[in-house]
C-alpha cells in the first residue's frame, strides 16, 4: 500500500552502509540517467570530516564498480570539515555535490565534482574540487543544480554583517 516500505528494497525497505567509521551523514538523494540512487553527505575517517558519495543500484544494494567499493570521498579544505548538503547530475552524467567546508574560522561554499564512475573529475577546476569564501563571515551551500549548459548553481546562506541572507554561486 502506498506510503509503506518498499519490501523489495534492501532489507525490509532499508539500507544501511558504513563508509568511514564513526559517522557517516547522508544529507542528499540524486538519481542518475540510469536509474541509480546518489546520496551525499559527510564521513568521518578518523579525525577528517570529508565530502561522502554512495552510488546504490535500483534495488538497494550498494554499486560495488562505483568509486572504492561503492563509495567516493574528498578532502575540499585544510580544517577537517567538509559536509555535502547537496547532489545533482549534469547532463554529461558528471556528479556534482556542493556544501561546506571549514577554512581556518569561516565556512565557505563548496563543490565537488566526480566522473559517473565515482572518480573526481580534475576537468573540474583541475583537481574536483572548489572552494569559494563569500564575504567576511561563513557561508554554507546548501543545494546544487546543474543547468542544461552544464553550469553549477549552488544556493545556500553567508553572512553579511550582523545578518545571514540567501546566497547563490553559479560555476562554470
Amino acid at each position: 500500500a502506498e506510503g509503506e516500505l518498499d519490501a523489495g528494497f534492501g532489507s525490509g525497505g532499508v539500507v544501511l552502509t558504513p563508509v568511514g567509521g564513526s559517522e557517516d551523514i547522508g544529507n542528499a538523494v540524486a538519481l542518475d540517467a540510469q536509474g541509480g540512487i546518489l546520496v551525499a553527505g559527510q564521513v568521518k575517517i578518523g579525525s577528517q570530516v570529508e565530502f561522502g558519495l554512495v552510488r546504490y543500484l535500483q534495488n538497494g544494494s550498494v554499486d560495488a564498480g562505483f568509486g572504492f567499493h561503492g563509495a567516493a570521498t574528498t578532502v575540499i579544505g585544510p580544517s577537517s570539515n567538509d559536509d555535502a548538503t547537496g547532489v545533482a547530475v549534469d547532463p554529461a552524467g558528471r556528479i556534482v555535490l556542493a556544501g561546506r567546508s571549514l577554512n581556518a574560522t569561516h565556512y565557505q561554499f563548496a563543490v565537488a565534482r566526480f566522473t559517473a564512475t565515482g572518480q573526481p573529475d580534475s576537468s573540474f577546476n583541475g583537481s574536483g574540487i572548489e572552494a569559494t569564501p563569500i564575504g567576511p563571515g561563513s557561508a554554507l551551500g546548501m543545494a546544487v543544480a546543474v543547468d542544461p549548459q552544464g553550469r553549477i548553481v549552488v544556493a545556500g546562506s553567508s553572512a553579511n554583517g550582523p545578518d545571514i541572507v540567501f546566497t547563490l554561486a553559479r560555476y562554470l
